[in-house]
């Protein structure tokens, strides 16, 4: 299910006695594949090339920021570097965010809103693939639970949007009430030496554009997507890519 089908979305709501599934993001990374060969290259080069890109990225200061999505009963913290969550840190979500909620904490899963019931530690998306003769892997959050890996990162703020014709973020384009937009990248060469390899992180090369959506209806207010788009910024192309999700949850 994409954002497109959300008008067809009819949750039966079971009172204060359902049962809670953390697994309400919905990661619609399938496209992802699609989007690592030439063709994505091709339409980058209309932007900028994959050497200016690289140049650019290695120099640049990373911007890092974490979002809050607070209109439904599920109040989830989305980062523009791949990460969910916010890792017990009170003052990671937006000043903007807590202002809006008149609360002095940062909530990283909160369910039902306001409860202070928090059911995840951090999570993050994993990126991996063959280029080459080499098998490399992109992290957002490592196994010991640790975003200091420091692998993703974007290069810009999170853009706010929203369907809502009264909202001072109103776009006509929104699918959603609250919309947060980011692209963060794997090019960015930060961090400690890789414990196997040995060696500093070596990107695959990709960009991921990632889109969330929260909404305050009946039908679907328990629940967040966050949708991400993968692609090849690269000049080689990236064989047997596979996607996946680290959670730490606190159930």
């Amino acid at each position: 299910m994409d954002s497109r089908g959300t008008d067809r979305i009819r949750l039966r709501d079971n009172g204060p006695h359902r049962w809670l599934v953390l697994a309400v993001f919905v990661l619609l990374t399938l496209g992802a594949t699609a989007s690592l060969h030439a063709r994505a290259q091709d339409e980058l080069r209309g932007v900028v090339s994959p050497y200016q890109y690289h140049a650019f990225a290695t120099i640049s200061q990373p911007v890092y920021e974490t979002r809050l999505h607070y209109v439904g009963q599920v109040w989830v913290a989305i980062a523009n570097y791949g990460l969910l969550g916010t890792e017990d840190d009170n003052s990671r979500v937006a000043r903007k965010d807590r202002s809006a909620l008149r609360i002095d904490y940062s909530p990283s899963f909160e369910f039902p809103a306001g409860s202070r019931n928090d059911y995840l530690y951090a999570g993050g998306l994993w990126v991996g693939g063959i280029v080459g003769q080499d098998t490399l892997v992109t992290m957002s959050i490592d196994g010991q639970s640790n975003s200091a890996v420091g692998e993703f990162a974007g290069f810009d703020t999170i853009s706010e949007s929203s369907s809502l014709i009264g909202s001072p973020y109103y776009d006509p384009n929104a699918k959603a009430e609250q919309q947060f937009y980011s692209r963060y990248y794997d090019t960015l060469i930060i961090g400690g030496t890789d414990p196997v390899d040995q060696r500093r992180h070596k990107p695959l090369n990709i960009s991921v554009s990632q889109t969330s959506y929260a909404w305050s209806n009946r039908y679907a207010r328990q629940f967040v997507i966050v949708e991400n788009w993968i692609k090849n910024i690269g000049t080689r192309p990236i064989g047997r890519v596979v996607c996946g999700l680290f959670i730490d949850a606190d159930v």
